[in-house]
């Protein structure tokens, strides 16, 4: 499966480029999902990932950004990430999505929406501020609260959150308003979310306490905890059946 290579400008003019994954004509069901990839300084390349083989074939396509912050675009456009986790990179997904649009590679109205990690936090922070561009959200092991996960992070990152994310004192406003928590009355679409008990980079109590409290607002959450995996997976029998129970949730959403 050969993605085709789009490049488009974001809202400041920054060039952005991005690999969309499109389902064979004959199987397509006519929607796109938003990957926001993890890291997030990593990127998403041409090459083969088991997940959106999965989905692909499957008839959905798949459009992953290269956002500020992504890896391989030059120490500059890497580290524009820094300190600013919820902005710049947010709207270069945003921008990206009415880019597809008004170009012809998606309906408005089929965006669905999956990250994991770093992408898992872009999704929920998204789907709290842009929660109309999308008909489903699937979060995977994402964090929810920035403030939470600067405290709950590994020690060896312990010195490197400041720079990275943010200082919860000097930058408290920022990392409010870039926590997808901030943001649970705009979360108003069905979501399913996936973690592991096992996760030392992004601990269970980032999922519980977004998933408890959309719960209590009575909100459509599916929340799916797999108690022998970390931060990814390790085990064949769980990715299959990760990737099976995200197809089923978008299968039944899409089909509504």
């Amino acid at each position: 499966m050969e993605p085709e290579v789009l490049r488009y400008p974001s809202f400041d003019g920054l060039e952005i480029e991005a690999l969309l994954f499109k389902a064979k004509e004959e199987d397509s069901n006519g929607y796109v999902i938003l990957w926001p990839h993890g890291g997030p300084q990593a990127n998403e390349r041409k090459s083969f990932r088991s997940m959106f083989q999965f989905l692909v074939n499957q008839g959905y396509s798949i459009f992953a950004p290269n956002f500020r912050g992504s890896s391989n675009y030059g120490l500059n456009f890497m580290k524009m990430v820094e300190g600013d986790w919820g902005h710049g990179p947010r709207l270069d997904n945003i921008r990206g999505i009415d880019w597809l649009i008004e170009k012809g590679y998606a309906d408005r109205d089929k965006m669905l929406l999956l990250g994991g990690s770093y992408g898992g936090y872009m999704a929920l922070l998204l789907h709290g501020r842009h929660a109309d561009y999308f008909k489903a959200v699937v979060d995977v092991f994402g964090p929810s609260n920035l403030f939470s996960f600067i405290e709950s992070v590994p020690e060896f990152w312990g010195p490197f959150m400041k720079q990275w994310i943010g200082d919860p004192e000097k930058d408290k406003d920022k990392l409010i308003a870039d926590s997808p928590i901030t943001y649970l009355d705009g979360m108003t679409k069905p979501m399913l979310v996936i973690q592991g008990a096992n996760d030392p980079r992004v601990v269970q109590k980032e999922s519980d306490q977004i998933v408890a409290a959309l719960t209590e607002k009575g909100r459509e959450v599916g929340y799916t905890v797999l108690e022998d995996e970390g931060h990814g997976f390790t085990k064949k029998a769980n990715e299959i059946f990760v990737y099976k129970k995200i197809l089923e949730f978008f299968n039944t959403e899409i089909n509504k």
